[in-house]
């Protein structure tokens, strides 16, 4: 049976448009390959517990990431925080100070992180991302990680 409440609970653009067909009676039957799902570990932004969650596909996105952090420890960020050895963050261009986002890692850990900072400043790339930040998402660190593609979406 398909539940509709787990995919209005990610809020995604996918989970509305499921819902108005079927509730119009036109969606017909969504297989189980339609909705797959995977069961991974999350590790929150502050690098505590992990728990195993059930993440739905629907939304995850892909871009271009790097990573900083060595060289600018002891700096304030552009939202007034003070950027440390264990700030976990990411910087964006656009997005408001505060956002929280989620990041796939390395054997499908999960690591949420909030925008704390501006940049990337160099074409092609969306985020920057905190040397801490990096290594909860299972790399051994910010020179292992270099510039890739990361999988992220919105934390709902």
């Amino acid at each position: 049976m398909f539940h509709f409440n787990r995919l209005l609970r990610r809020g995604s653009l996918a989970s509305l448009a499921l819902l108005t067909l079927a509730i119009a009676g036109i969606g017909g039957t969504i297989t189980p390959a339609a909705h797959a799902e995977e069961t991974v570990v999350v590790v929150d932004e502050t690098g505590g517990d992990k728990v195993t969650g059930d993440v739905g596909t629907f939304a995850w996105k892909t871009a271009m990431a790097s990573s900083y952090g060595p060289g600018l420890w002891g700096n304030t960020t552009a939202c007034g925080q003070t950027l440390t050895r264990d700030t976990v963050g990411v910087a964006h261009r656009t997005m408001a100070c505060g956002t929280r986002l989620k990041f796939k890692g390395r054997n499908g850990v999960i690591v949420t992180a909030r925008v704390i900072d501006r940049g990337p400043y160099v074409s092609g790339r969306t985020f920057d991302l905190t040397q801490k930040l990096v290594q909860n998402m299972g790399y051994a660190d910010s020179y292992a990680f270099g510039v890739r593609e990361v999988t992220w979406d919105y934390n709902n």
